[in-house]
């Protein structure tokens, strides 16, 4: 059996069938891989959409850096707060007393983002005294092509190579 795929980028490295490629600085949030000598691409969600608070980004950072959120809203249970995610988000609160939230041994202020490198697919923010998460969907770049992901590498959301029949 000779493997006949693979892609050869404009960085004119080779890269096998399966693997991730480069993909466009100015869209961070897409991950291509090769796939039978053509590139996939799949492009990353991670935004919650809050009432009263709007994204931060940084250059060539997919998620959110951290929210700013407006005066906190009137709420009719003071223990939650509602969220509605984007698709394929799920999201989780915490509650806390204050404006600030507190997790392993920190306060985190008001639209910060909390840091959490056990869940690296798991994009936690302080909003309005609630921790809030968005769950980051990879997708399914290979739909239809039979091809099944490696392992996720350490520390890695997404996975970085596929086994291609």
């Amino acid at each position: 059996y000779v493997d006949d795929y693979g892609c050869t980028m404009e960085d004119n490295k080779f890269y096998a069938d399966g693997a991730k490629v480069p993909s466009n600085p100015d869209k961070p949030c897409e991950l291509c891989y090769c796939i039978r000598n053509k590139t996939a691409c799949v492009m990353l969600e991670c935004t919650l959409q809050i009432e009263g608070c709007q994204p931060v980004y940084e250059e060539g950072v997919c998620c959110p850096v951290r929210y700013d959120c407006d005066q906190p809203a009137q709420l009719d249970d003071a223990s939650s707060s509602t969220a509605g995610t984007t698709t394929g988000l799920v999201f989780t609160t915490t509650p806390a007393g204050s404006l600030d939230c507190y997790h392993g041994g920190a306060i985190y202020h008001d639209g910060e983002s909390i840091p959490n490198s056990d869940r690296p697919c798991e994009h936690c923010y302080c909003v309005r005294g609630d921790i809030v998460c968005a769950v980051q969907d990879c997708g399914q770049p290979l739909k239809g092509k039979d091809c099944t992901p490696n392992p996720i590498p350490a520390g890695q959301c997404c996975p970085t190579t596929y086994e291609c029949p």
